[in-house]
């Protein structure tokens, strides 16, 4: 009887710690970290005649929606702007541009999306478009006048750059997702 008892305190003790694992899992796993941004992203997106669960793949893969992300690139904000495309973007919107204005949420996803829409116009492709978000639009130029992108999804596995190899898969694995669960998880308030 007394093995019983204590198995059974076991058993309902390791219940309560795999409850309360699952339970942090899921708060760290699933925030709602996207909520302040999505008004911006949905803005910006059809400002820029963009699929909104795109734009929202390219900011959770750049950043995980942190607008205070900062690479080793010096890449910056919520879509990861280099201050040379910010500037670019500004100057394009006939805008002074401020560093530090990519930092701000609102201004790095109209930055972003702009860029975006601008690569989609000189590449014809969104896959080439998310391409040369990560590697560069001088990249995949290059590749493309090289052979090593020709419009077949098997060529993205003969990049040179292995994290625009890796980006081009998280950004579809992700978009793809994003249109299965956009309307119940990142529209929901």
């Amino acid at each position: 009887m007394k093995v019983f008892k204590r198995l059974l305190v076991f058993l309902l003790v390791l219940a309560i710690v795999i409850f309360i694992g699952i339970y942090f899992l899921v708060f760290f796993l699933v925030r709602d970290n996207h909520k302040p941004y999505m008004g911006y992203i949905e803005k910006y997106s059809q400002e820029n005649k963009l699929d909104e669960k795109l734009i929202t793949a390219l900011v959770k893969t750049e950043s995980s929606f942190n607008p205070n992300a900062h690479s080793k690139a010096d890449a910056r904000g919520l879509m990861q702007l280099v201050p040379e495309t910010g500037k670019w973007v500004a100057s394009q919107l006939d805008e002074e541009f401020k560093e530090e204005n990519l930092k701000d949420p609102e201004t790095n996803i109209r930055y972003g999306t702009y860029y975006f829409k601008h690569l989609l116009n000189q590449f014809k492709s969104v896959d080439y478009a998310i391409i040369a978000y990560n590697a560069g639009p001088t990249n995949v130029k290059n590749w493309i006048d090289g052979g090593i992108l020709t419009g077949s999804y098997e060529d993205y596995e003969n990049i040179p750059i292995q994290e625009a190899k890796d980006y081009i898969q998280k950004v579809k694995k992700q978009y793809n997702l994003n249109k299965k669960i956009y309307n119940i998880y990142y529209k929901n308030p």
